[in-house]
């Protein structure tokens, strides 16, 4: 991916979320803080306990369903912050077909390209800040991070 197109796509991540976040999340009657546009190696978005929502701006680059699942699952997150079985009756009952769409992504995860971990804040353009936080794959397979000591695979979304 050249300079050019990922600050294309970070522009169309940042007009492309709150627009779907804000739909879902009407319909799905939860509310949510802040919305980060970031550029993680291992994960394609989380939720935060004060409702604040994550994505990585190469969902753009995706199908647009796998998007909407994205944006799904953290909104859920915002009535259960797990993945407990009443979880994924709330992004079942909104998308009948996750399960579908969580296989696709999974397999979109395995083939990302690798760039260095970026963070752009909705209406901040330009801000981009380079992490090395994540160290290495312990011996199954899962990404470390040295900072927090979390088990993380490539690709999930928490």
């Amino acid at each position: 991916i050249s300079e050019e197109q990922r600050r294309e796509g970070i522009e169309r991540a940042k007009r492309i979320f709150p627009e779907r976040t804000a739909y879902f999340a009407l319909r799905m009657g939860v509310d949510y803080g802040r919305i980060t546009i970031r550029e993680q190696k291992t994960r394609w978005g989380s939720c935060s306990s004060k409702g604040n929502l994550n994505f990585n701006w190469k969902l753009v680059l995706l199908a647009p369903e796998l998007l909407d699942y994205v944006v799904v699952h953290e909104l859920a997150h915002r009535r259960e912050m797990n993945h407990s079985k009443n979880f994924w009756k709330i992004v079942e009952a909104e998308l009948s077909d996750y399960r579908e769409r969580r296989r696709r992504l999974k397999d979109a995860g395995s083939e990302r390209v690798e760039m260095p971990e970026c963070t752009v804040e909705v209406g901040d353009p330009e801000k981009c800040q380079e992490t090395s936080e994540f160290i290495g794959n312990d011996p199954q397979g899962v990404l470390v991070s040295e900072s927090q000591r979390k088990l993380k695979k490539p690709g999930k979304i928490t």
